[in-house]
């Protein structure tokens, strides 16, 4: 009998500390979930200027870890944003070496920048910003692919996708509208 009460009181704790740990992964799991989301609009921050632009914010509670990237388009995926500009944007009598002229010549009309490898909680990153040109050389051009981003922007036309980590290895492929999607690991075919 004591044997038998022996071997069951240990079995009960033996339940209790898995349930124990179980309970203790699933609030590092919680302390750690990062979220992101990718923010966009059609005015600058003091609302006072026109400018088109897009940041990558991770509204979670822990680091994330960014493993891939991109914008897309009509089935079309770009990691750069020139390259998604030229696709989704520019008028078609503009070919790819001519818009490559009128971006190094008005070099100062957008604003890029890269993903890091990882966005701590709380904070975003600017990825694009693009301002209503009103004077220049080349302003009607400028204003046509801006006129076609941000309505291709409001129509949701526009999109992207990310694969990123926690801190605990957990991995999430998001359409950045979304909840996120656990996945085992992020595809090598999409990296950054």
């Amino acid at each position: 009998m004591i044997a038998v009460s022996a071997v069951l009181i240990s079995a009960a704790s033996f339940v209790a500390a898995y349930v124990q740990s179980e309970a203790a992964l699933r609030q590092v799991q919680a302390e750690t979930w990062p979220f992101l989301q990718l923010d966009h609009g059609n005015t600058d921050e003091t609302g006072q200027s026109r400018a088109i632009y897009f940041r990558l914010a991770n509204a979670g509670v822990g680091p994330a870890r960014i493993k891939a990237f991109s914008f897309h388009y009509e089935g079309k995926s770009a990691s750069n944003p020139q390259q998604f500009l030229y696709d989704c944007c520019v008028p078609k009598n503009l070919d790819r070496s001519a818009f490559r002229k009128l971006v190094t010549e008005d070099v100062d009309n957008i604003v890029t920048g890269n993903v890091p490898p990882i966005i701590p909680n709380g904070r975003d990153v600017l990825l694009f910003n693009f301002p209503l040109k009103s004077e220049g050389e080349n302003v009607a051009i400028w204003a046509e692919i801006w006129k076609n981003m941000d309505g291709l922007r409001v129509q949701h036309k526009i999109s992207a996708t990310a694969c990123y980590c926690s801190l605990l290895g957990e991995c999430y492929q998001s359409n950045l509208r979304n909840d996120p999607v656990e996945v085992k690991a992020c595809p090598p075919a999409i990296k950054l």
